[in-house]
């Protein structure tokens, strides 16, 4: 998840569970990683607006994705 996304904006751990939250254009991702053996699995992904736009999870996600990969 770092390779592709960067290091999350905001990391709340609450057990078994981690909710790692990044900000992309117009929007906000969680993603929500639980305990599986001694490593992490994303469970689930939700995105939501910033500012009232709707922005399609795919572009959201990919705009994350974008940003990290031009800032390495």
């Amino acid at each position: 998840l770092v390779a592709i996304m960067g290091k999350p904006a905001l990391l709340r751990k609450e057990p078994p569970a981690e909710i790692w939250q990044y900000r992309g254009q117009g929007c906000i991702a969680d993603v929500f990683l639980y305990e599986e053996g001694a490593a992490l699995r994303v469970n689930l992904v939700e995105v939501r607006p910033i500012g009232g736009t709707q922005v399609p999870a795919p572009t959201c996600l990919g705009s994350i994705a974008g940003r990290h990969h031009t800032n390495e």
